[in-house]
């Protein structure tokens, strides 16, 4: 009896133990198709995905993606069949290759598909790949910053305040949203993380500036470290550049460079850095440079640290808010100035040194006439009866200079004529942004502006 060509290839297969092709297909096939699941609506709103494995009585077993739920049947509104999320996501998974953009795109899936935990994964690999992934960082609505891309902050209430959802709209929260939650405070940790690296690359950067340009010899040279220093755009450097140019072993020709560099930016880091300089500096043309950098800037905070620092116990640093408040001429710093005009002291001096009738004034070595010290009490000390603990007020000139700049006027340490004449500035309306140009700081000659006979000098 003749056989088919088929039938014989089937009988050969039974001999020799071989699955027929058609079957190995058919096996393949299924195995690249996702298993089906069973979605369950419960009662309460929720959703479970996985498969009704059993039932017995009034109970169903439920095979969860990871465990087992044992629920009650009537408890169940329908059981609708669809694939098993995760085998559709394992087979997804195989067509994206491990690079920024494959998983880029896989977690914008898995965030279709109602996988967060599985899409911040993703999106932390991409991150991984490239920090600055520029089709990740918007998916993951972050923004970008000179060089850096930030998470953007939650949307204010017009009244200034985050808005909070109500106690309605916050359910306790799932294990994805908890595991979405924590991948988000490793991804902010990522960033700083980001930031503390390119702020130490940036003061890797300009250590070599200063060390191969600003400090050459060759002027050529300087002049191009100069360009590259005011060439720099990104926020971060500004750290960096005032540890590396602000520190005490640099030029003066160097520190002019970094109020220049730092002067071009308007943020907070910038002010800040600008007005230690225009304090601490030891070069008046670079204070100055600080200075003028620091005018027109409308931010409060300035004259608020000036005012602090006229407080300081270092004298130099008195001398140089005195001076920023003047140059930058606040008006609303006249009140807290005056206050400053004067103060008492108490010193310990030699029988001998105290001085009991004014001397005059002496002009020191900028130009500027001071009064001498002189005692206004005296107290014996029963230790040391040679030596005497005086009280004496102290005459502030240099504060004194810096209402003469605010206000174009000169009512010497008469505390109630600088009043005055804030006063009537207040009354008159808004008060001028600048005084007019101020005269010197010349000795008061009239009887109303003099001040009280026997004054000290001034801490400047």
């Amino acid at each position: 009896m003749n056989t088919s060509p088929a039938r014989q290839r089937c009988k050969d297969n039974e001999q020799t133990g071989r699955a027929p092709l058609w079957l190995i297909a058919s096996l393949a096939v299924l195995a690249a198709t996702p298993a089906w699941a069973d979605i369950i609506f419960m009662r309460d709103g929720r959703r479970l995905v996985g498969r009704v494995t059993e039932r017995r009585g009034d109970r169903t077993i439920v095979q969860l993606e990871s465990g087992t739920a044992d629920v009650a049947a009537a408890d169940i509104v329908r059981v609708q069949p669809a694939p098993l999320p995760w085998e559709l996501y394992e087979a997804e998974k195989k067509k994206y290759a491990d690079t920024a953009d494959d998983q880029c795109r896989l977690g914008l899936w898995c965030r279709e598909h109602n996988m967060p935990e599985r899409a911040a994964t993703h999106f932390a690999r991409a991150l991984q790949i490239d920090p600055n992934h520029a089709a990740t960082r918007q998916a993951l609505g972050h923004s970008r910053v000179g060089d850096v891309w930030l998470e953007l902050k939650p949307a204010a209430t017009p009244s200034g305040t985050t808005r909070q959802p109500s106690p309605a709209q916050s359910p306790t929260p799932s294990a994805a949203e908890q595991e979405l939650e924590t991948a988000r405070v490793a991804m902010r940790g990522a960033e700083q993380e980001m930031i503390r690296l390119i702020r130490a690359e940036w003061y890797k950067h300009i250590l070599s500036i200063e060390a191969h340009y600003l400090r050459s010899p060759s002027k050529r040279r300087f002049n191009e470290g100069a360009e590259m220093m005011m060439a720099i755009r990104d926020p971060l450097a500004i750290d960096p550049m005032l540890q590396v140019l602000g520190a005490g072993q640099a030029a003066a020709d160097e520190r002019r460079i970094l109020v220049a560099a730092v002067g071009r930016f308007k943020t907070s880091a910038a002010t800040l850095g600008l007005l230690e300089t225009a304090l601490m500096d030891d070069a008046r043309d670079v204070r100055k440079a600080a200075l003028a950098r620091l005018d027109g800037r409308n931010d409060p905070r300035i004259m608020s640290y000036l005012l602090k620092a006229v407080k300081s116990d270092d004298s130099d640093v008195v001398h140089n808010a005195a001076e920023a408040l003047g140059y930058l001429r606040f008006v609303d710093s006249v009140p807290a100035l005056v206050k400053c005009l004067t103060d008492k002291e108490v010193r310990r001096v030699r029988n001998e040194e105290v001085i009991t009738s004014m001397r005059g004034w002496f002009v020191g070595p900028d130009g500027i006439a001071r009064p001498l010290i002189v005692r206004s009490t005296v107290g014996n000390d029963p230790f040391h009866p040679d030596v005497r603990e005086v009280t004496v007020t102290v005459f502030h000139t240099e504060i004194q200079e810096a209402l003469i700049a605010i206000t174009g006027e000169n009512y010497g340490f008469n505390a109630e004529g600088w009043m005055g004449w804030y006063r009537r500035q207040k009354a008159a309306g808004a008060a001028p942004a600048q005084a007019p140009a101020a005269p010197q700081a010349n000795p008061p000659v009239n009887a109303g502006n003099s001040p009280p006979a026997n004054p000290a000098p001034g801490k400047g």
